[in-house]
């Protein structure tokens, strides 16, 4: 987005650089309860955690919408900006550079979760049950945030963003 170098790139950095605080924050919280429910972070021992784990599942399902850039997640729109401002400031080639990296990074994220998250639970997961509280309130309350982000976006390019390039075009 900065790269753009225009008013709009900048106004979609610095709401993507909120939105992958957001979303990152998910997954590192989640990983963490998913790692203290299963004794692993190995990749290869851990499966089916949804069965075990549904609201870490759903929370992370969210997280990986919005890493790729897909509604009604506010990471849609801080990479759609980051396209429209490229665009618009004549660099199309990066443009369709960061539609390929969103499809890249949908699909390995697809991948993971699918290896994760879903299908029959694993040996690691037997006795696993739902995080704690504190990785609950963290991980819904991110989610949710991302979500309404998403939903509320038009109030926030108004209130926010506009205000905040404004005063970078004077």
């Amino acid at each position: 987005g900065f790269a753009a170098g225009n008013t709009i790139g900048i106004m979609a950095a610095m709401f993507h650089i909120f939105n992958h605080s957001i979303f990152k924050c998910i997954l590192f919280v989640n990983q963490a309860a998913v790692e203290m429910q299963a004794g692993t972070s190995d990749m290869d021992k851990i499966g089916g955690v949804t069965m075990k784990m549904p609201v870490t599942g759903a929370t992370s399902v969210i997280a990986m919408l919005s890493t790729c850039g897909i509604p009604p997640t506010a990471g849609f729109w801080s990479k759609l900006l980051i396209v429209f401002a490229l665009w618009h400031g004549g660099r199309r080639g990066f443009a369709v550079l960061a539609v390929l990296a969103s499809i890249l990074t949908l699909t390995y994220m697809l991948s993971m979760q699918r290896r994760l998250f879903f299908g029959k639970a694993s040996e690691a997961l037997e006795a696993a049950k739902e995080a704690g509280a504190g990785f609950i309130v963290v991980s819904v309350t991110l989610a949710v945030i991302s979500i309404c982000a998403g939903v509320f976006f038009p109030v926030i390019y108004d209130q926010i963003l506009v205000p905040i390039g404004a005063n970078i075009a004077r």
